[in-house]
């Protein structure tokens, strides 16, 4: 259903592209040789090409779909539109090209065509290429794509795709590429994101979606998990059978369970999404290498060597919503009943390992501890020193190797604190720059950069660590600028303070002096317009 009413969104999209383009042509006037010069460099626009009698007509749009009604020119239009004839054998060799380009998925390629590429490469110097090359406009939808490798109209691919998905014909990597963004799409509400367009109409955030913008993805916080509210949301949109079947399809499509997709697949799919610039930020802790953890109990389970197990704690931390205490909560209401309950099961099963006298009460106990204890010790180590990173992240995320020189002649005054009082001296000036304090207008990059360095991130963000380095001393430049500005006049105050802040004594002067200026010129004109007359 969600390929149905994606492609019925394209088929619209793509009409209506071809009408408004049809229209530009006819209001520039552009001859037939004027327009095939445009589109031999751009593509032709898929809403060109020709409609398939008997696939023809506009496919009914879901009633839930909240677009405003088509205009009357659009039916005009493609009323008008050139349409073919196809034989029965003509139509049974368009169904079997567009069966096996759409079963090979989105930007796949022919045989046929990447030889014909290869050989344009071969008869070609890079040079000429680069210079003169054809490269038409991309295509948006998979849709689209299947319109122009066709050359058919995209409502008559439509209805023939309809067609071959009735018979069984199915694109996994389509089906598995909506799923995922489905299922991210939610994720990120959950979080309480919204898009500009739910920004510009003053659209709330879900009652639904979590306080703090935290969601642990393991068990034992004492919270939900995501899976667990990602399982109610679809179960409280597409009801439980839908959601059972969801999930089925997950599994068919990546070979993995929800769970197992949301620890391991959805940040890496989220980075390449939003060009290393996320705003789901996928946190876990180190699982401690380089133990075994052999015993009795082990091998009663029939295995061998060393357990390989995923991190203690792993939780979605949304950018927006990082305040001050951010990882503060993560520390104390997340990782800390984890730590607890480890804590607890060394506590509560070695009194009894040497209290025991009965020897076969001793053996059990000493199969618990040979595998549930040590893999117990393990974990708390793992979670001490996850809370061990977040606190240096907390207090020294932004420092760099020069914070101190570029800080050492910067004045005492309300700018080098919060822009009410000055900083009790150099030490404390430091200190509050290096602490991590998340400010939105420094981006990503910045932000992101210390949690990177610290080793608190499950997949790669920034490509290199130099870069992740150099977006930290960007960031300490950018505030002693920033602040040298705001002494001059040149800004009211600094970028990362609040409105509130009474502005700086040299831009209120700057602008009263700017006020006189524009009276006095006002003035002047108006003196030299009544001599004039």
């Amino acid at each position: 259903m969600t390929i149905r009413i994606e492609q019925i969104l394209s088929v619209l999209l793509h009409s209506v592209e071809g009408f408004i383009e049809t229209e530009v042509c006819r209001v520039y006037d552009l001859t037939p040789s004027a327009t095939h010069d445009v589109i031999s460099d751009t593509g032709t626009p898929a809403g060109w090409y020709p409609l398939i009698i008997g696939y023809d007509t506009l496919p009914l749009l879901p009633d839930n779909l909240n677009i405003p009604p088509l205009p009357q020119e659009l039916f005009d239009y493609l009323a008008e539109h050139n349409r073919i004839v196809v034989s029965d054998k003509e139509l049974a060799r368009i169904k079997s090209n567009l069966k096996a380009l759409y079963e090979a998925g989105l930007h796949a390629k022919r045989v046929e065509q990447e030889e014909r590429e290869e050989t344009a490469e071969e008869r070609e110097g890079a040079e000429e290429m680069a210079s003169g090359a054809h490269i038409p406009i991309p295509t948006e939808t998979f849709l689209e794509e299947l319109s122009v490798k066709m050359e058919l109209h995209p409502i008559s691919v439509y209805w023939l795709l309809e067609e071959l998905r009735a018979k069984g014909v199915r694109c996994l990597s389509e089906e598995r590429r909506l799923l995922e963004d489905r299922l991210s799409v939610l994720v990120l509400r959950l979080l309480g994101h919204r898009w500009p367009r739910q920004l510009e109409v003053g659209e709330p955030v879900p009652t639904w979606a979590v306080e703090h913008g935290m969601i642990p993805l393991v068990p034992g916080t004492g919270r939900a998990t995501l899976a667990e509210r990602i399982r109610e949301r679809l179960q409280m949109e597409d009801g439980a059978l839908e959601t059972q079947q969801t999930e089925f399809l997950l599994r068919e499509l990546t070979g993995k369970t929800l769970e197992q997709w949301l620890r391991s697949n959805f940040f890496a799919k989220h980075v390449q999404q939003f060009k290393s610039r996320p705003i789901a930020w996928h946190l876990a802790s180190t699982p401690i290498k380089g133990e075994k953890i052999v015993g009795t109990a082990k091998k009663m389970r029939g295995t061998t060597g060393p357990t390989t197990r995923g991190p203690a704690f792993e939780c979605l931390l949304y950018y927006h919503a990082c305040s001050h205490s951010a990882l503060t909560r993560i520390r104390t209401q997340y990782v800390e009943p984890l730590l607890q309950a480890e804590r607890d099961k060394v506590e509560r099963v070695l009194p009894l390992r040497f209290a025991a006298n009965d020897g076969q009460q001793q053996e059990t106990l000493l199969a618990a501890d040979d595998g549930a204890i040590p893999l117990a010790k393990l974990r708390i180590r793992e979670l001490e020193d996850f809370v061990m990173r977040l606190q240096q992240i907390e207090e020294s995320g932004f420092e760099t190797a020069d914070l101190q020189t570029l800080l050492a002649d910067e004045p005492l005054d309300r700018w080098s604190g919060d822009g009410l009082q000055a900083p009790k001296n150099a030490d404390a000036l430091y200190r509050a720059e290096k602490a991590w304090q998340v400010d939105i207008n420094d981006g990503v990059r910045v932000n992101i950069a210390p949690l990177q360095l610290a080793g608190v991130l499950t997949s790669v963000v920034l490509a290199k660590a130099s870069d992740a380095k150099k977006a930290l001393i960007d960031r300490s430049r950018w505030r002693s600028d920033e602040r040298r500005w705001v002494r001059a006049g040149k800004l009211p105050r600094c970028g990362w303070m609040d409105e509130q802040i009474p502005a700086s004594a040299a831009w209120l002067e700057r602008e009263a002096s700017n006020v006189h200026m524009t009276t006095a010129q006002q003035a002047l004109m108006g003196r030299t317009e009544a001599s004039e007359v």
